[in-house]
C-alpha cells in the first residue's frame, strides 16, 4: 500500500458525483429530462456530461403490478432518483397513499422511501426489495388535507447493479 504513496498508480477517471436534478411531470405527457448536468470526477475535475437516462416507463406485462406499463430503473452505477407528483383540487378530508415495488441488488446501504407534504407536514414510511416480483406496497394513511393540494413521491437511492419496478401509485380519500 505505501508503494502507492511513493510510485502512485493509474485509476480509471469516472463521475463521482453530480448535481440533483428536479424535473415536473404531468399525467400522460412526456418526462423531460436535462441534456447535461454538472459533475465532478474522482479526480477533482468538473464537467458538463450527458444525463444518463436511469429510470424509464417500459411496457412489459411481467414486470409490471396491473397492466403492461411500470416504472422501470436499472445502472451499472449507483442511482439516486425521485420521483413526485403535486396533487392539486383535492377534496377535504384524509387521504392514503401507496404504490407497488419490487426489485433487487439494491445492496447494503439502500434507501428506500414513499414520502407525501401535506398543510406543511412531511410523511415518510421506507421499504425494501425482495426480488423479481415480491411485490412490496409501503402505505402511508390517514394523511389530512385541508389546502386542497399535497405532494406524493418515492425516493430510490441504490448500488450499482440494483433494479426494480415501481407501479399503481395511488392517492385516496378515506371514506
Amino acid at each position: 500500500m505505501f508503494s502507492y504513496v511513493k510510485t502512485g498508480t493509474d485509476v480509471p477517471v469516472k463521475v463521482d458525483c453530480a448535481d440533483s436534478v428536479y424535473v415536473t411531470v404531468k399525467l400522460n405527457n412526456p418526462i423531460p429530462l436535462p441534456e447535461t448536468v454538472s459533475a465532478i470526477y474522482n479526480d477533482g475535475s468538473a464537467a458538463e456530461v450527458p444525463v444518463g437516462e436511469q429510470t424509464d416507463f417500459q411496457v412489459k406485462a411481467t414486470d409490471a403490478y396491473s397492466g403492461e406499463t411500470s416504472l422501470h430503473f436499472w445502472n451499472a452505477d449507483a442511482v439516486e432518483f425521485r420521483v413526485e407528483q403535486q396533487v392539486s383540487g383535492l377534496r377535504d378530508g384524509s387521504y392514503n397513499f401507496s404504490l407497488q415495488a419490487q426489485g433487487g441488488d439494491v445492496g447494503d446501504d439502500a434507501v428506500m422511501y414513499i414520502y407525501v407534504s401535506a398543510d406543511g407536514e412531511y410523511y415518510e414510511q421506507s421499504f425494501s426489495f425482495s426480488g423479481w416480483r415480491v411485490w412490496q406496497q409501503p402505505k402511508i394513511e390517514n394523511i389530512p388535507c385541508h389546502s386542497g393540494s399535497m405532494t406524493v413521491g418515492v425516493y430510490i437511492k441504490a448500488a450499482g447493479g440494483g433494479w426494480g419496478t415501481l407501479d399503481d401509485f395511488l392517492l385516496n380519500p378515506i371514506q
